[in-house]
């Protein structure tokens, strides 16, 4: 399992705590401004596909189908904070991120920019995301901490049915099953 990056930042009322996982989210769901899309090196980007969300070790996303400046290329997609991030992470020394062809990055570098590159001497292109949110960066964070706090409540439910005997779990599914196909059936009346 990945180790997934977190930093603290401010808010509007405070700080307030943002996972790596959630940029990556946000990149799954493609959930910004994806009009005119333009790398840092000025090609237009074209998200056909965000690629398979790797849980593993590696890219953060596997065989994203992207266009620059039109051309159709089949690569992996790296999301962080900071340009810099590739670097502190030796990402340019782990053969699994060789076919990474795009960088995605939440915060513009201020100042130069970083120059990474794959342990066989390919250049990612880079794209910072921060610019194209329509949301602020808070509001993505609560959505998150809600979704995990409504998966907490879902898990006692489940522990609690596991505690019932295999009879008692069998009369529950089948109770709960029937009161939801008779709700099914009367809908289609």
């Amino acid at each position: 399992m990945k180790n997934i990056e977190v930093k603290e930042i401010q808010g509007l009322y405070g700080a307030f705590s943002l996972s790596e996982r959630v940029i990556q989210k946000i990149w799954l769901r493609q959930d910004f401004d994806t009009s005119e899309l333009r790398t840092e090196s000025g090609q237009l980007l074209t998200v056909l596909d965000p690629g398979r969300w790797n849980h593993l070790e590696g890219p953060d996303f596997l065989e994203a189908r992207l266009c620059f400046d039109g051309q159709e290329r089949v690569g992996d997609v790296e999301v962080h904070f900071n340009a810099d991030d590739w670097i502190k992470h030796a990402h340019g020394e782990n053969p699994n991120f060789n076919q990474v062809c795009l960088h995605v990055v939440l915060y513009p570098e201020k100042g130069g920019r970083t120059e990474i590159q794959t342990q066989t001497g390919n250049q990612p292109e880079l794209f910072y995301l921060l610019p194209k949110l329509g949301r602020d960066l808070e509001d993505f964070a609560v959505e998150d901490a809600l979704l995990e706090l409504e998966q907490i409540e879902n898990t006692s439910w489940g522990r609690e049915f596991m505690l019932r005997s295999l009879d008692e779990r069998k009369a529950l599914l089948e109770a709960k099953a029937c009161l939801r196909w008779e709700k099914k059936v009367e809908f289609a009346r």
